[in-house]
């Protein structure tokens, strides 16, 4: 594996690059639009993902305090 620069050079170089003082930039709908699907979709795929840890944490929990397995749906 390659040698990381320090952190400060990190620091530098994303001052550097978002640092505008006047943006003439234009970005046409058809790419918004697939930004806006691509930030909506992974969203969406963390919502389930979230639910379905969540989901089996609290049946884990309804286990262990009632001392048996709940039946499987």
């Amino acid at each position: 594996m390659g040698r990381q620069p320090p952190r400060p050079l990190w620091l530098a170089a994303w001052l550097w690059a978002t640092w505008v003082e006047c943006a003439e930039a234009y970005v046409d709908p058809g790419t918004g639009a697939l930004l806006l699907q691509l930030l909506l979709a992974a969203f969406v795929g963390f919502f389930f993902y979230v639910w379905k840890l969540l989901r089996s944490v609290a049946k884990k929990v309804v286990e262990f305090c009632l001392g048996r397995r709940t039946r499987d749906r």
